[in-house]
């Protein structure tokens, strides 16, 4: 009797997962069948940054992908989509899914860009992770622009960086400086609002021109970089705040524990 139960019980749950799967089946070719209600496109940063919007990443999906919206979900291959928009220049990361009632969704964050770098061929962003982008005709972002000797060349810059993350040891010194240098600007509120250009001298060397102040900032290479953004910041407010913010051509912070100015008259 005992062994009859037991038996019945099997019985009785493959025929539950039995039904569960055909069930499951039937409800995802069902939903396959349907038609795609909708396309909805999140990007994340739109306010910061317009390098993509919706009807360029619609146009994208006209074009590539047979328009979705008037597609059966079955013939939507969402991995597809978002593999595609995850190789576009100005795209960080998309994800990419149908939900369940029936729309095809699409969350984008588009890059960060830390530094415009003028060269004599061109010029191109810097990113924050440390990778080339190269200049959108659609939107400028208001960030600080390096100029002076900067013998850099684009197209052999986005080949060393595309592949992963920034990597010092691949890239010319000068790329790997401007790329520190404006990571920290970036990093700080204060500096990133204060700082709108870069110099690179010939000794490959540094500068900042300020927004605020008629006086150059020499920074020299570019190492230690807190400290000596510490004592320019402790200079602006026991310094400058008595003389006045044009007293000095030029604040000099490549010697240790010092700041050297030379004044304007």
């Amino acid at each position: 009797m005992k062994n009859s139960n037991k038996i019945l019980k099997i019985i009785l749950w493959i025929a539950l997962i039995g039904g569960t799967i055909i069930l499951t089946g039937s409800i995802n070719y069902s939903h396959k069948e349907e038609m795609c209600k909708e396309v909805v496109i999140k990007i994340e940063d739109a306010q910061l940054y317009a390098f993509v919007d919706e009807v360029e990443i619609k146009n994208i999906l006209n074009n590539n992908f047979n328009t979705p919206i008037s597609n059966k979900i079955g013939n939507i291959n969402a991995f597809e989509i978002e593999k595609y928009l995850n190789e576009q220049d100005f795209i960080e990361n998309a994800e990419v899914y149908i939900s369940i009632d029936g729309k095809l969704v699409i969350n984008l964050l588009q890059r960060i860009p830390i530094l415009r770098v003028f060269t004599s061929t061109g010029s191109f962003y810097i990113d924050n992770k440390g990778k080339v982008l190269p200049v959108s005709e659609k939107f400028t972002a208001h960030v600080p622009v390096a100029t002076g000797e900067i013998n850099l060349n684009f197209s052999d810059l986005l080949e060393l960086t595309k592949k992963g993350n920034y990597d010092s040891t691949l890239v010319p010194k000068v790329y790997s400086d401007l790329f520190k240098l404006s990571k920290f600007i970036h990093s700080n509120s204060f500096w990133a609002a204060q700082i709108e250009q870069v110099y690179v001298d010939k000794e490959s060397e540094f500068e900042l021109i300020p927004r605020v102040g008629n006086h150059t900032i020499v920074i020299g290479e570019v190492y230690d970089l807190e400290s000596k953004f510490n004592k320019l910041m402790l200079f602006y407010e026991k310094g400058l705040s008595k003389t006045g913010w044009n007293e000095y051509r030029k604040i000099n912070l490549k010697f240790k524990d010092q700041v050297v100015c030379t004044k304007r008259y």
